[in-house]
């Protein structure tokens, strides 16, 4: 059966010099100018992949030049591809150390990834988790909150990019069960209907969601060795 969505992951601390150059000239000019402005050369090296990805994705899911996409931004600066190219959709994401992207035929795509060592901080975890998700992490020894931490958050910020409503929702309003994935959608009216959630951890020390919009769907994800340039 074909997927409906397919996830590309890739680790980026690997990556040698000859593939980001490669990966570098996929990019157009404005991409290339962002890149340019980090300061950081492991940020600047996970954006200029993490673009690079996606161009290669976009051209899996529909034959065309990877350099050949056009993008622009939307309201919130988030890439968009231009209306000319109609009919597919993407949702971008990149933490440290790794980068990935959802691409398909359908609207209401968003997907987050997020290194496991970034901790819940008790003020940071009462700003963004639902009472029930706190509860769930009291419950834990401390070893274990950052992974359960990261578990929720990744599903809320895949949910919130899928609506389009980026963090303009109140975020200890709606909430998730764990194992399986349930969203609790706390009465927000745009988080009503049928969704399709997935999640995996990933070596090496990430965690990554996807939220769709429609429910059921069939989802390949695909982890990279290497950027396939």
């Amino acid at each position: 059966m074909t997927a409906d969505v397919r996830i590309w992951l890739l680790p980026t601390e690997s990556c040698d010099a000859a593939t980001l150059d490669a990966a570098q000239r996929l990019l157009d000019g404005a991409e290339a100018a962002r890149a340019a402005r980090f300061h950081f050369a492991s940020d600047r090296r996970d954006f200029v992949l993490a673009h690079a990805l996606l161009r290669l994705a976009l051209s899996d899911a529909a034959p065309a030049p990877p350099q050949s996409w056009c993008f622009t931004a939307d309201a919130d600066g988030k890439p968009r591809l231009n209306p000319g190219r109609a009919g597919l959709h993407f949702n971008l994401s990149h933490t440290r150390g790794m980068v990935g992207c959802v691409v398909g035929a359908m609207p209401g795509l968003g997907f987050d990834v997020e290194h496991l060592g970034r901790g819940p901080a008790r003020d940071l975890a009462d700003t963004v988790l639902s009472p029930a998700e706190r509860a769930t992490l009291r419950a834990l020894g401390p070893e274990a909150r950052a992974e359960r931490f990261l578990r929720h958050w990744t599903l809320k910020e895949a949910l919130l990019k899928a609506t389009g409503h980026a963090l303009r929702l109140p975020l200890t309003q709606f909430g998730f069960a764990l194992e399986p994935i349930r969203l609790d959608p706390g009465g927000l009216e745009p988080l009503a209907g049928r969704w399709h959630f997935e999640q995996r951890l990933l070596a090496p020390g990430h965690v990554a969601a996807v939220a769709l919009a429609g429910g059921a769907a069939l989802v390949e994800w695909r982890v990279l060795a290497a950027l396939p340039v």
